[in-house]
């Protein structure tokens, strides 16, 4: 009898799908981002952390399938890391209102102490654009943390916005000199 409930035990914790359960003395969230992790063209092993960036350029990917976002990577006065001045255009005022959507999440502390964290975290997805909602168990991938929703958010209404205005796109102000603005 002892036997048969072990086993029961043992076969109701076993992961399905033949997936190996975590290491001993390995943290969750380091298993977590192996398994949630992907190949690269080179076969390299991608992490979380390493692509996040690309997510954003995903979504705009997705959502303007004739604008890449190496393009909108300087463009204008906010479009890129920083920002200073006044939006140049509509585009311009998608970027500006992307930062300073994580501008909120750095002053709010929701992704913790680290203001890099909107580099770095990741989310889930939902469509081209959109995101998948809070869940309390986000981290065994049945949602979004609090966090990740609002990263997700912020991305999303920015490509989303791209998309609106992506006829406006004007040539002078790619690779914009900052020092203009």
């Amino acid at each position: 009898m002892k036997m048969c409930v072990w086993l029961l035990i043992a076969l109701a914790i076993t992961p399905k799908g033949g997936e190996s359960s975590p290491p001993m003395g390995k943290k969750l969230h380091n298993y977590i981002e192996e398994k949630d992790s992907t190949r690269d063209e080179q076969d390299n092993l991608v992490t979380r952390k390493e692509r996040n960036v690309g997510q954003f350029g995903a979504m705009i990917a997705c959502e303007v399938k004739d604008l890449r976002s190496s393009v909108l990577n300087g463009y204008g006065c906010f479009c890129g890391l920083g920002g200073k001045g006044k939006p140049l255009d509509d585009i311009d005022l998608c970027c500006y209102v992307h930062d300073n959507c994580y501008g909120d999440i750095q002053r709010t502390k929701i992704c913790g102490p680290d203001p890099n964290a909107v580099y770095y975290v990741t989310y889930r997805t939902q469509g081209c654009s959109g995101c998948r909602g809070y869940h309390f168990l986000w981290f065994l991938g049945y949602g979004n943390s609090k966090c990740q929703k609002k990263l997700c958010e912020c991305d999303g209404v920015a490509a989303r916005c791209f998309k609106s205005h992506f006829s406006k796109l004007q040539d002078r102000y790619i690779n914009y000199d900052k020092s203009k603005c």
